[in-house]
């Protein structure tokens, strides 16, 4: 995924896979990822500045429906859980990959009822679909962080289900 340009590292030579991913990385990778356009910033989170470098990746990511913040804000610089990042992952399935995601499956983490009740469908939706799977006791682990390296792994999981289809 760096040779197609998807993922890029920290530095030319890191790439920090244990380390946490932001929001604003996560929606920059899903938008390279797509191949869409990247709309102009327009303003549309009060907490996302004209020259951050995410800035018209946080507008595209509103824009195309995959990112909405709390209305007002969407927290770019913060770290993305592993509940947010599906939310996210299945909202990019489905609105930018044209992609519709199942969300029948009962989900059988033993950490299910720590799974926010607006994430559930989209947890349900990712297992369904293969792209997200529990640990070795059967968590979920919702509030953790997401890594690096499991954004990279969720994400190329899902460019290998779009190509099969």
């Amino acid at each position: 995924m760096a040779e197609q340009g998807v993922i890029h590292g920290v530095s030319e030579t890191a790439f920090e896979p244990d380390r946490s991913i932001t929001r604003a990385e996560l929606a920059a990778i899903i938008l390279r990822a797509s191949g869409k356009e990247s709309i102009p910033f327009a303003g549309c989170f009060a907490d996302v500045l004209q020259d951050a470098w995410y800035a018209d990746v946080m507008e595209s990511a509103k824009q195309y429906g995959i990112l909405d913040g709390d209305g007002e804000n969407a927290r770019p610089d913060d770290a993305v859980t592993r509940e947010e990042m599906v939310k996210i992952l299945v909202s990019a399935m489905e609105k930018l990959f044209d992609y519709p995601a199942e969300n029948s499956t009962a989900l059988a983490f033993t950490d299910r009822e720590q799974i926010s009740s607006w994430a559930y469908p989209y947890v349900s939706a990712a297992v369904q679909e293969g792209l997200v799977s529990g640990d070795d006791e059967m968590r979920f682990l919702p509030k953790n962080n997401c890594t690096r390296a499991e954004a990279a792994a969720v994400m190329d999981r899902l460019l290998q289900k779009i190509a099969k289809s």
